[in-house]
C-alpha cells in the first residue's frame, strides 16, 4: 500500500484563516483552476509531468483567488458524473471525481456529493490526484485498480484525519487525456 504525498495544501488555510470564500463550492473551483489554463494538469502531457508538476505547486492563493471568484459568481457546477464500480480508470487521462464525506456516527440519508477532486492516470494502475482538504498525492495499493486503489486512500486519509469520517459515493467524469488542453469539464466565466 503506498500513497506519496507530493504536495501538502488545505483549502481551510483560505477559509478559516483571512476571509477566504465559504466553503461551499470552493472544492470544485478549486479543481476547475487546476484543470484551467491558469493550472498545473491542464495538459500535463505526461504522467510523470503531472507528478513533477504536482510537486513543484506553489499557486495556492492564486487557486483561492480563483475559486473565491468562481463562488462569488455562483459558477454553475458539472453534475453529470458516473459510478465505476470496481472498473479501472482508462490510462493518460484527467478525470474529476465526487464524492460524499460523512460522519459514520450520523451518515445522512441522501447520497449527494459534498466534495470534489480531480485526478491524472498514468498506465497501468498509476494514479495522481488533487484533494481539496490534503493536497497532491500518487496512489497505488497491491492487488487494486486504480480506482480502487484510489478510493481506499482517500477513505483512509479522511479516517485518519478524524475516525468518525468516511467516504462514500464516488462518481467519475472522463474529461481528456492529458496531452489535451480541451475540453474543458467546467464552463468558463
Amino acid at each position: 500500500m503506498a500513497l506519496v504525498k507530493l504536495k501538502e495544501i488545505s483549502q481551510d488555510t483560505w477559509i478559516h484563516s483571512g476571509g477566504g470564500p465559504s466553503r461551499d463550492g470552493v472544492c470544485y473551483y478549486m479543481c476547475n483552476f487546476i484543470e484551467s489554463n491558469l493550472g498545473i494538469w491542464n495538459k500535463p502531457d505526461t504522467f510523470q509531468n503531472a507528478v513533477n508538476l504536482a510537486k513543484n505547486f506553489a499557486a495556492g492563493t492564486a487557486m483561492m483567488n480563483y475559486a473565491r471568484t468562481q463562488n462569488l459568481k455562483k459558477a454553475p457546477q458539472t453534475l453529470n458524473y458516473q459510478n465505476l464500480g470496481a472498473n479501472a480508470l482508462a490510462e493518460n487521462r484527467i478525470y474529476r471525481a465526487w464524492l460524499q464525506v460523512v460522519n459514520r456516527k450520523n451518515p445522512p440519508t441522501n447520497t449527494s456529493a459534498n466534495h470534489e477532486i480531480i485526478i491524472v492516470t498514468g498506465t497501468g494502475n498509476s494514479v495522481a490526484y488533487f484533494e481539496p482538504n490534503f493536497g497532491f498525492f500518487q496512489a497505488s495499493n497491491d492487488g487494486m485498480n486504480n480506482t480502487q486503489a484510489l478510493e481506499f486512500l482517500i477513505n483512509q486519509q479522511y479516517t485518519q484525519f478524524n475516525p468518525d469520517l468516511s467516504v462514500r459515493g464516488f462518481g467519475y467524469l472522463n474529461v481528456r487525456g492529458i496531452a489535451e488542453s480541451l475540453p474543458k469539464s467546467f464552463k468558463s466565466l
